[in-house]
Formats: C-alpha cells, structure tokens, sequence
C-alpha cells in the first residue's frame, strides 16, 4: 500500500490523436506563476502545456488546496482511435513535505517506544506519531481524492472517452 495517493489511468476514445490534442488545448491556457483569488472569470479551466504527444496541466482554483493533482499524460494512437494514459500525482514540494514528515514523525515513534520499554511503562503519549501519520493520510487522500474525481470526469468529458484500464492506487 503506498501512503501518498495518485491514480493512473488509461482513456480510449474513437477520435484521433490530432482531434484530441485540438481538444485539449481548448481547454488550457498557458501556466501563471501568479493568479488573482480575486478573478475568477478565467477563459478556461486548466493550465499547464501540451508538448508533441505529452502535457502536464491542472486545474485552475480559487482557493488553496496543497494536494491538487498535477496531471501528466501522453495521446498515443490505436487501431480504434486514440488512448490517452493519465497519472494524476501530488505535487513535488507536497511530497517531499510529507517525506520528511513521516521520517521525522517515525523517528518520534520509535524513540517514544525505546523509551518506554527501558522504562517499563507505555502511556497512552506513545500513540501520538501515530495519530500524526494517520492525520497525514487522511489530509493528502481527502484533499487529493475530491479534486482528483473532477479532472477524471472533466478528461473523459474532453476526450469524449472511457476508462479502459484503472489502476487506482493510495
């Protein structure tokens, strides 16, 4: 089981790779280093790039969510069409944030467990890193899963597309 979520997966549709890149970069604009909270008319609703066959956006909020998908994905042709293989991943700085926490939290744990069994006494303080981890995965899975069931819906309404193959991972 891994403890930071992303989901893979992979879309078919009967339209071509050209149509679909079309597609896509109707509904992206390029990425702004800053945006106004307070300008919310934006002409559409993912940033990011499409490069060849290759292109890596997000959705554009405005509100803060740390744990919003970055989306990278490739349009390959097929014999029926085209498929577009999608992984949805939490940003890098998010990931390593919660690398060093869960490294520094683990190293708590087992020192408070050391501690206790030289002492002979395990208190119930013993259970807090482990909250603190819990606490972790349920913040980046929540956070992550209500953005990340958006773009799934927004790809396959842009592809005009199904789910083939899923591999939903957390």
């Amino acid at each position: 089981m891994k403890f930071l979520p992303y989901e893979n997966l992979t879309i078919r549709s009967e339209l071509t790779t050209s149509e679909l890149k079309q597609r896509l970069m109707a509904e992206i604009e390029p990425k702004k280093l800053l945006r106004s909270p307070f300008k919310k008319n934006n002409l559409k609703p993912y940033e990011g790039n499409l490069t060849g066959d290759t292109f890596e956006i997000n959705r554009i909020i405005h509100y803060r969510n740390s744990f919003l998908p970055v989306i990278k994905g490739r349009i390959l042709s097929d014999a029926a069409g085209a498929k577009v293989e999608v992984k949805l991943r939490l940003n890098i700085m998010v990931q390593i944030f919660a690398a060093i926490w869960m490294v520094g939290v683990t190293i708590a744990f087992v020192a408070m467990l050391i501690a206790s069994i030289r002492e002979g006494q395990f208190g119930a303080v013993i259970f807090i890193p482990l909250g603190m981890l819990l606490f972790l995965y349920l913040m980046t899975t929540g956070g992550f899963k209500a953005e990340s069931g958006r773009t799934k819906k927004d790809l396959l309404a842009f592809f005009e597309g199904e789910v083939e193959d899923r591999n939903l991972l957390l």
